[in-house]
Order: structure tokens, then C-alpha cells, then sequence
């Protein structure tokens, strides 16, 4: 999925980058594309157990484990 190529190359993608690439990639409109960067982000959390967002404005994934 290119969208998230950031996260693949840099560890992190931020919520607003993400919905950029949606946008640049056919999403027709900004409510949309957050919609959609919800929907990936819990699909790849869900299927990814070291990847976790960080709630601070727009969020960032993250690979890395959590700190208890």
C-alpha cells in the first residue's frame, strides 16, 4: 500500500501524512481520506501488535513495542 510507504521506510507515519497520500491517490475529499486513515490505522494496529498510534493532535503510528 504505498499510503503507508513512509511507515515501512521510516518506522512512523503521521495521521495528516497519511491522509495526504489518500488524497494524492484518488480520495475524493478530506473527510474521506481521515476516514479512511482511521480505517487502515486500526486495521494495521489489529493486525500488527508493534504498531501502535500516539494520541497527540493528529497521531503518528509507530513500530515499536509499548513501554508499560
Amino acid at each position: 500500500m504505498p499510503e503507508v510507504s513512509a511507515l515501512v521506510e521510516m518506522g512512523r507515519i503521521t495521521s495528516v501524512e497519511l491522509e495526504i497520500a489518500l488524497l494524492n491517490n484518488g480520495v475524493s475529499s478530506a473527510v474521506d481520506a481521515a476516514e479512511k486513515a482511521l480505517t487502515i490505522t486500526r486495521w494495521l494496529t489489529f493486525f500488527d501488535a508493534e504498531l501502535h498510534t500516539v494520541p497527540a493532535g493528529p497521531y503518528e503510528i509507530i513500530r515499536g513495542r509499548r513501554m508499560p
